[in-house]
């Protein structure tokens, strides 16, 4: 493929376990067996289109956590605004609506895509302090995570919950707030590439082009309001040729915004913006000039001929040579949700059916995944998390030794739970009796290492788990003589504690090793 390319080349090389692995890594959080069951035997171009399927939980938030002003078990979205600690409360259970979507995800890319719309239009619920709108620019993100970029960043621009966290509200005629006209350039349309040349002058004309939106807390909405309306000329840039956006009074001054996006959009810098970050978010952070010249550009003019449609580019993204090159398998460090919410899908981990508890399981994973680092609705800054955008680490930045340790303890605890607590816990017992051949130390530990592993331990690692997993390092029974009495008897509470004590050990120092952060 060369420098001008305007294609990108499509893998054509062998299809195996390990290629659809590494896909499903990448576009779900977690690949449970059930999943390549489902995938096997499919082809890449069918593979993907199924993933590309715009499948995605529409069930709305409902009143299981016990909200004062909702009644129990109605949806929460029409709830009056809170204050104080209730507010706090919807906000928790929120994030934890949000993770048991992640959980019960469909087989489809969307969620993922939910994520990383939140990382790109990043938002903190703490500092808007109204779920009811974090709840509505999260349905924004739902419903258009793989639609059209032009439609969800107007309509994210006029967001109640982006207008009250960037001031947005605040923006009018005589006291002019640049806050958003700055991000929306500079984070969400146009970034700060090597072309990227808009100026100072461009940020305020934005801001002028943007006043006269507020938020209405009755309605849970935004409206526009010409009253607040800078109602006289724009004129931006050479960078943006000198385009004028015509000054226009009452209610028509709404309009001035869609020209604003459209006007962004025209640049060819804003649609290399946008694959850049879809790369570094699927394939690989490092875009060196090769990258830029036969990826990002050809990616970006398929993105202006689909006029900003995504999934186009994310299906030539998931079925290129480039995505599917050796160096990459495994190559990615899992972020906490890969990691953490993978977990419990990967291991099939049974959540509670009343529905109190399960919004509590919900809720503490999300707690836990915010102690790990990425903590949902609630980003450190606009700009997202670092993992996705500060050079040279960028997702290393979800490792260091602190980090590690909690991801090791948090597994742990899952793994041997109190009796106190035990309202989140691994089964290993019920995902070794779902593998090929379980009694069979090196045979459960193949498959179990490779659906949870981005690439393969070494070796030494292999043999140092077969020796656990075997006969606890020759200060145990041998495994397939205690699998053996477990299989004859699963009712005995001495056989069963002795099974999942053994698998506990193992798969504990399976989580902790470098193979098992990657996907």
């Amino acid at each position: 493929m060369g420098k001008d390319s305007d294609s990108i080349k499509s893998y054509s090389g062998e299809w195996t376990e390990t290629h659809l692995r590494h896909l499903l890594r990448r576009t779900l959080f977690g690949v449970s067996r059930k999943d390549l069951e489902f995938f096997r035997g499919k082809s890449m171009d069918d593979c993907v289109a199924v993933l590309l399927t715009n499948s995605i939980s529409t069930e709305p938030m409902i009143n299981y956590y016990g909200d004062p002003e909702v009644a129990f078990g109605d949806p929460v979205v029409q709830s009056t605004e809170g204050k104080g600690d209730l507010e706090k409360l919807r906000i928790a259970y929120l994030k934890a609506y949000w993770v048991g979507n992640i959980i019960n995800q469909h087989r489809s890319i969307a969620e993922k895509m939910v994520l990383f719309w939140h990382n790109h239009f990043a938002v903190e619920f703490s500092t808007v302090k109204d779920s009811r709108y974090g709840y509505k620019y999260l349905n924004t993100l739902r419903q258009n995570a793989l639609g059209n970029f032009k439609y969800l960043a107007r309509q994210i621009t006029t967001d109640p919950c982006m207008l009250v966290y960037l001031n947005g509200n605040l923006n009018n005629k005589s006291a002019p707030n640049e806050n958003y006209g700055r991000e929306l350039q500079e984070l969400f349309t146009m970034g700060k590439g090597p072309d990227s040349h808009y100026t100072e002058e461009d940020v305020k004309m934005a801001a002028k082009v943007l006043s006269g939106w507020k938020d209405n807390k009755v309605s849970i909405d935004s409206f526009f309001d010409p009253a607040y309306h800078e109602t006289n000329d724009k004129v931006f840039s050479s960078f943006y040729n000198n385009h004028v956006i015509k000054g226009r009074a009452g209610i028509d001054g709404a309009a001035e915004t869609d020209e604003l996006i459209d006007m962004i959009c025209s640049e060819t810098e804003s649609s290399r913006f946008i694959c850049r970050k879809l790369y570094r978010w699927f394939v690989n952070s490092t875009i060196d000039e090769q990258v830029e010249h036969n990826v990002i550009v050809p990616l970006a003019k398929l993105l202006v001929k689909s006029k900003y449609d995504v999934k186009p580019v994310l299906r030539a993204i998931l079925t290129s040579d480039f995505f599917y090159q050796p160096f990459l398998l495994g190559g990615m460090i899992k972020g906490p949700v890969d990691f953490f919410a993978g977990l419990f899908r990967e291991f099939d981990v049974e959540f509670s059916e009343d529905k109190t508890k399960l919004y509590k399981q919900w809720w503490r994973i999300s707690v836990l995944l915010g102690q790990l680092g990425q903590d949902i609705g609630d980003p450190p800054a606009v700009a997202g998390w670092p993992a996705y955008y500060e050079y040279p680490l960028y997702y290393k930045n979800w490792i260091n030794s602190e980090v590690l340790s909690m991801r090791d303890i948090l597994t742990r605890l899952l793994s041997f739970p109190t009796e106190s607590d035990k309202t989140l816990m691994f089964d290993f017992a019920k995902f070794a009796k779902g593998l090929k051949n379980p009694a069979e130390p090196r045979a459960l530990l193949s498959e179990s290492i490779e659906l949870c592993c981005g690439i393969m331990p070494g070796p030494s690692q292999i043999n140092y788990l077969e020796k656990v997993l075997s006969s606890d390092q020759g200060t145990g029974p041998e495994w397939s003589e205690i699998w053996s009495s477990y299989i004859a008897d699963d009712t005995s509470k001495e056989v069963v504690e002795k099974v999942k004590h053994r698998l506990a050990k193992v798969f504990g120092i399976i989580f902790a090793l470098p193979e098992f952060q990657l996907m």
